[in-house]
């Protein structure tokens, strides 16, 4: 396991070197198959072409719904409260997929570790029922809240903290 480097994904990104995640799709054309309609929502930032690339990787992995009224993009925040509230006016909301916490409830932007385990244990019967969370071992405000920087640096030091952490062992508490 190792951190995030945006200049690594800004390269990545338009190659479209992607697979889904193992049972994705067909959860995806299940949801299309019971007149169930889904929505992608990203923050993301590589430029102008952001919104394009993200809706190439649609139609690349053949996903349903892949087109412009079904994908928002995010390039300067990370916030997708109002996509959630704008989806809402129009369909009940249902279930929602993120790879961070943040993806399902703002609250979880704080700084601690141990004040997210809270959250977490206060929503804990969200889990699975309305929000399912994709494991992103990278990248993630929940990073943030081990070190204060969603990027640390990718040192030897770090890498035994972000293990300490997310195997719940004694750390430092930096």
């Amino acid at each position: 396991m190792d951190f995030f480097d945006d200049a690594s994904w800004d390269r990545w990104i338009p190659r479209n070197l992607i697979t889904p995640v193992p049972g994705a799709r067909k959860f995806l054309d299940y949801c299309d198959g019971h007149n169930v309609e889904v929505f992608y929502d990203t923050n993301r930032n590589q430029g102008e072409n952001t919104k394009e690339y993200a809706l190439n990787q649609l139609r690349y992995l053949q996903l349903p719904f892949a087109d412009n009224e079904h994908l928002t993009v995010y390039r300067n925040t990370s916030n997708k409260t109002p996509t959630k509230k704008a989806i809402s006016e129009s369909y009940e909301l249902i279930l929602m997929l993120g790879d961070n916490l943040n993806d399902y409830k703002r609250d979880y932007y704080v700084d601690g570790i141990e004040e997210r385990y809270a959250l977490m244990e206060r929503d804990r019967y969200d889990f699975g029922d309305k929000f399912i969370l994709l494991p992103n071992a990278t990248d993630g405000h929940w990073v943030r809240a081990i070190f204060g920087d969603s990027e640390p640096a990718p040192t030897d030091s770090n890498r035994e903290i972000l293990k300490a952490a997310a195997t719940r062992k004694a750390w430092d508490g930096r």
